[in-house]
Formats: structure tokens, sequence, C-alpha cells
């Protein structure tokens, strides 16, 4: 069984059209979206994620995809860069720790 659910989606006056939010919740703005989302998953996503609404279990997926996505992006560039140079890290590994 599915159930429409009436969820306020926070979509960015920013937005570059490829589904990149830019910019912070203060510019975004909000409008009703219906949607169809299977009864049981809905549920699951709420307690998977502590989601008090459904709204809210919405709004945690949709950031939660974004974040993945712009995850898979910077990890496509890995070894994009051939110039690229070590750079020097600032503290100091486990092991040099643990022996002093």
């Amino acid at each position: 069984m599915s159930v429409l659910v009436g969820c306020l989606f926070a979509a960015s006056s920013r937005d570059r059209g490829d589904g990149t939010i830019l910019g912070d919740m203060s510019r975004r703005e909000r409008m009703k979206k219906t949607i169809r989302i299977d009864e049981d998953f809905l549920r699951e996503a709420r307690s998977a994620r502590g989601a008090e609404t459904d709204t809210e279990a919405v709004r945690l997926g949709l950031e939660a995809l974004v974040r993945h996505a712009a995850y898979e992006r910077l990890r496509g560039l890995r070894g994009s860069e051939s110039q690229a140079r070590d750079v020097r890290r600032r503290r100091e590994s486990a092991a040099r720790r643990s022996a002093v």
C-alpha cells in the first residue's frame, strides 16, 4: 500500500538546475509537493533516521542524496590533477605519537 505524502521541499533560489543546491538554508524557499511513497518504506526510513515526521524523513533522505552525489563528484576527481604534489601532513602519525 502506498500513501500520498504532502511534504515541504527546500529549493534554493540559487539552484544550478542540475540538482546541485547552492547557498544556505536562510536563502531557501519552501514549496509543497505531493509524492507517492510506499507506507512501509517511509516508516522504515523514519525509524532509520530518527525522523519525527514524514516531511523530516523526506528532507533527511534528500540531504543524504545530495551529499552522496557531491561525494561521488569529488571522488571522481581523484588522481585527475597530474601536476599535484603531496601535501605535508599537519598531524603526526599514530605510530610516531605512541613511540614518544
